[in-house]
């Protein structure tokens, strides 16, 4: 005699959702959120081109990003770059990171890093400080 019983079709992480703890779930969330936050940040040390073929250098010790239409910004030296969820590319004096919400925070000192503590704030050496445009360097062409 054999049962024939329709089990609902669910994707792995819908089983992992439903049936684990509220800490298992806060800590996949937490790990799926810094993956994607590790990817957001596309900056390249050296040169890249800009949308008109120009090729743009970053001072040593900065990175550059090509902005949404074509513009390159380039961090100061020691300084972090990273483009918001909107697009706008920002820089700061240290390392920067943009929590769930796309609010970009830096750290304060060259060189300085910064991470997410457990309950997902922005802690940073020497203080952090919000990602601005006023903190990148106006690109120049490579000479």
């Amino acid at each position: 005699m054999s049962y024939n019983v329709d089990y609902p079709r669910m994707s792995i992480l819908e089983i992992i959702f439903r049936r684990s703890s509220v800490s298992i779930r806060l800590v996949l969330f937490i790990l799926l959120l810094s993956l994607t936050l590790v990817s957001v940040s596309s900056a390249k040390e050296g040169c890249i081109k800009n949308a008109s073929g120009e090729v743009i250098c970053a001072s040593p010790g900065g990175a550059c990003i090509q902005g949404t239409y074509g513009q390159v910004m380039c961090s100061i030296p020691g300084g972090g770059i990273i483009k918001n969820r909107m697009g706008e590319i920002l820089c700061g004096p240290g390392k920067c990171i943009m929590n769930a919400l796309g609010e970009v925070n830096c750290s304060s000192e060259p060189d300085g890093g910064a991470a997410f503590d457990g309950l997902g704030q922005a802690v940073c050496a020497g203080g952090c400080v919000k990602g601005s445009a006023a903190y990148c360097e106006t690109s120049r062409p490579a000479n």
